[in-house]
């Protein structure tokens, strides 16, 4: 093969993978927009996504205390990957195509999460906001969503808070996953343990309050964070 036609056909590839990958970004908004979920961009380049809407009412049904707590999340565009997995915190940790915020494994108390579920749709009420979030896999969301391979089998499902997407698979099951839940660029919600992501791959931009504490919630620590040991300390990034 001669030097130019070598050139043109890597010229063509990268060409070919930029399309791709300006097409997933088109896809990734337009689930957004199937929600009518806020996604905007600031002055700085960043996402700026609302959080914290209720679901559809055919998701329920749920207690007459469910109540929105919507907020406005500021997460980057470009992720600014980490040298190596950092701990997450408590509460939010993503949020959903329908603007659902998404939770890690863990509950206040550093238990896994097995509070009562609202609805069909495997979600729960924050008990201090009122707010409804997710934990596992909500598979009636799986339903409504168009998949974004070709054999049907992967769902873009929202963006964690560093930046990274979050896909499911049609069976709630991924293999070759690390401990954050993470494999090429992206987290998967699965049906085990840590459900979302568990750990970070990349800088999260807003530090959650002060006394959150930051965890890895990795299989080994399936059972929660009672020792001392797994507690990593506030969250710093």
């Amino acid at each position: 093969m001669n030097v130019k036609l070598r050139t043109f056909l890597a010229t063509l590839v990268a060409v070919q993978s930029m399309k791709c990958a300006a097409e997933l970004t088109r896809l990734q908004e337009d689930a957004f927009d199937k929600y009518n979920v806020s996604v905007e961009t600031n002055r700085d380049g960043r996402y700026v996504i609302e959080a914290g809407h209720l679901p559809p009412p055919d998701h329920g049904p749920f207690s007459p205390e469910i109540k929105p707590d919507v907020r406005k999340i500021t997460i980057n565009k470009k992720v600014d990957t980490l040298d190596k997995p950092g701990c997450i915190n408590q509460g939010m940790v993503g949020v959903a195509v329908n603007g659902v915020p998404i939770h890690g494994p863990y509950d206040k108390d550093g238990k896994v999460f097995e509070h009562t579920k609202q609805g069909n749709c495997s979600g729960h009420i924050d008990p201090v906001t009122r707010g409804y979030f997710y934990v596992q896999v909500p598979n009636c969301l799986v339903d409504e969503l168009e998949p974004t391979t070709a054999n049907g089998r992967q769902f873009f499902m929202g963006k964690a808070l560093d930046g990274y997407p979050i896909y499911t698979t049609s069976t709630g099951y991924m293999a070759g996953l690390d401990d954050c839940n993470f494999l090429n660029d992206a987290y998967y919600w699965t049906n085990e343990f840590p459900f979302g992501p568990g750990c970070y791959h990349g800088k999260i931009l807003e530090v959650p309050p002060k006394d959150t504490h930051c965890v890895y919630a990795t299989v080994s620590n399936s059972t929660g964070w009672d020792d001392p040991s797994l507690r990593k300390g506030n969250l710093q990034v």
